[in-house]
Order: C-alpha cells, then structure tokens, then sequence
C-alpha cells in the first residue's frame, strides 16, 4: 500500500515539474513592459499638499489628509505624489502635465480630478 501511495506521490511530483519546465519564468518587467512598477514607503520626507497647491515642480508632495484644490493642478518636473492611506486629494478642474513632465503616484489614498 505504502509502494503504490510513494508511485503516485513521485508520478505527480514529476509532472509538476515537468509541467512548469514548459512555462518560461519571466522577470516583472517583462510581463509588465509597458507599466511603471514604484515601491512606496511609509516615512515619506516631501512637500504637505495643501488647498493652496496648485503648482508641483520636481519633488515629492505628501496629501496626509482630505484635500481639495478648487484649481487645476499643473505638473512641472518630475513629480511623485504620495497619498497616505484614507485621505482623498481632489482636483476639481483635473491635473495638467504636458510633455516631458512626469507624475508617479504611491500611496492607498484616492486623487479624484475633474
């Protein structure tokens, strides 16, 4: 009974491997050719947004609480906007970031623009 139970242990674990032989293990940035993959951390040195933010320039700016911007935000630079868990950041006339700029945004919190 063992000898039968050890056949079948062995018959699937060389399966499995033979199985996974098959599939090529590609890195991260590969499979995600096209998407910016950023680590985010908690103790986060930057610039506090406030209703007052209108214009980022290169840097990183923090929203640590519920915000909103009754203006457009324009990006300058290269910019990393990190929102800190249960905040909401609102740009009620939307974010402008033209050409040659770049946004990257971290965080658990929610940007709502318009």
């Amino acid at each position: 009974m063992k000898e039968k139970f050890w056949r079948k242990a062995l018959a699937a674990a060389l399966a499995l491997v033979i199985m996974s032989g098959a599939t090529p293990i590609k890195p991260l940035s590969q499979v995600f050719e096209d998407i910016a993959i950023t680590a985010s951390a908690e103790n986060i040195e930057g610039t506090t947004v406030t209703s007052d933010t209108t214009t980022m320039t290169t840097g990183t700016y923090i929203v640590d609480s519920n915000v909103t911007i009754n203006d457009r935000i324009t990006i300058n630079g290269d910019v990393t906007l990190y929102l800190s868990e249960g905040t909401t950041l609102t740009a009620i006339r939307g974010i402008e970031l033209s050409s040659g700029n770049k946004l990257t945004i971290n965080g658990s919190g929610m940007l709502s623009a318009t």
